[in-house]
């Protein structure tokens, strides 16, 4: 009788423990995210912080691109009027795309991958039948937004001189975090501006302001928001999940996609076909958020000596909040998701601060778009689509983990054609 009084009350101590864990786990990713939140929105600080105060912390951290671009946007400047008009010259660029410009949108980013896809094959003739993933996303991207910011037909460009400007981006960008020699930072920036013109031809009245003249001003934050995020998403939905409902509804996201974005219209009898299709999108935005970590000063006069960091990444994947499918790719959680769960979603910052492509939906519907042209140009796992990813763990890998999205993490990446 003793030991049995003994092992019940173990058992309850043992269900007392894993009740406190859970708890305090819980706790702790709270606190996490309302430290993200609270940095997102600019709340690091005893005092009220002024606009100037506010684009100051936000451009701090981003003097690099200042110096590797030359861009004068919202996210560098501390000129309140300056942006102002960055974001009212973004939203208006935004709210041309709207009902039938989607239809219109996706037959430019089908027409932008057909020459992506041509011009990768064109480069490595002995390659057979493989197709750099990776090369492949970045070219067709880089032509859709030229023609949502600059009206740019996809047969108009060059697409040498887009593969010159996305690698030269590529390059600039990582030698902004660390090159000691300045002459290489400034000749790749000249050679990224004179094909930028030579793609676009001069941009504003002669004797304006360059810097705010400059197309990467609208470029970078919009393409360098889209590419790896349609990579990582095509992947994750097409050819990872070997889930039979993600499989059955991306099937029908195929099918309804673009018509679904137009007002009114778009219904597969087992709920509304865009509210299905933009879980796909979100979901890629929840496990491969565009930015990282979102990163505020410090003050230039301030003791503070280091910047704050909100670490959007670790919100999105805390299994606390998301549940211990937390790393796996599942679009149909967003159908209901908790309080916790939505303050944790902030894969454009957070209001009123938010990114202009969170507004109606834009950089959702933009990432979907992308994502489904691929899909029904290379195909998905059920239609036979193979990758190999050329790294022994991610060709074994069975989808329980998120693909790796640093930078450089898919340049090995290839569809091989049967």
């Amino acid at each position: 009788m003793a030991l049995m009084t003994l092992i019940a009350l173990a058992l309850c101590a043992l269900a007392i423990w894993a009740h406190n864990r859970h708890y305090r786990r819980l706790r702790d990713a709270r606190a996490l995210v309302a430290d993200a939140r609270a940095i997102a929105a600019f709340k690091v600080a005893a005092v009220r912080l002024t606009k100037v105060d506010r684009l100051t912390l936000r451009a701090i951290p981003n003097r690099r691109l200042v110096e590797a671009f030359g861009i004068d946007n919202s996210f560098t400047t501390t000129d309140t009027k300056r942006h102002t008009e960055f974001l009212t010259q973004a939203a208006q660029k935004i709210q041309n795309v709207n009902g039938e410009g989607w239809v219109r949108l996706f037959d430019v980013a089908r027409e932008a991958v057909g020459l992506a896809e041509a011009h990768v094959r064109s480069e490595s003739p002995g390659a057979g039948s493989q197709i750099p993933l990776a090369r492949l996303v970045r070219i067709s991207t880089f032509v859709t937004v030229l023609n949502i910011l600059f009206g740019v037909k996809p047969g108009d460009i060059s697409i040498q001189d887009v593969v010159t400007a996305t690698d030269l981006i590529n390059t600039l960008w990582v030698l902004s975090k660390d090159c000691p020699n300045k002459s290489l930072l400034a000749m790749d920036k000249q050679r990224l501006r004179m094909t930028l013109d030579h793609m676009l031809g001069t941009l504003g009245e002669p004797g304006g302001d360059e810097r705010q003249l400059n197309p990467l001003n609208l470029i970078i934050p919009a393409y360098e928001t889209l590419w790896r995020v349609v990579l990582l998403t095509f992947l994750a939905a097409a050819f990872r999940t070997s889930d039979p409902d993600t499989v059955r509804w991306f099937r029908d996201v195929m099918h309804f996609v673009p018509s679904c974005f137009e007002r009114g219209r778009g219904s597969t009898g087992e709920g509304d076909a865009e509210k299905i299709a933009i879980a796909f999108a979100k979901e890629g935005l929840r496990l491969y958020p565009p930015t990282k970590r979102i990163y505020r000063g410090p003050p230039p006069d301030g003791p503070q000596r280091w910047a704050w960091c909100a670490d959007i990444e670790r919100c999105h994947r805390n299994p606390a909040i998301w549940g211990a499918d937390a790393l796996r790719f599942d679009p149909l959680r967003f159908f209901v998701l908790t309080e916790d769960q939505k303050r944790a979603y902030m894969p454009f910052s957070v209001r009123p601060h938010e990114c202009p492509a969170e507004r109606g939906g834009f950089g959702e519907r933009a990432i979907l778009l992308l994502v489904i042209v691929l899909a029904r140009r290379l195909g998905t796992r059920e239609s036979g689509l193979l990758v190999r990813f050329n790294d022994a763990v991610l060709d074994d890998d069975d989808a329980g983990m998120p693909l790796p999205n640093a930078r450089d993490a898919a340049e090995r990446w290839v569809v091989v054609e049967r």
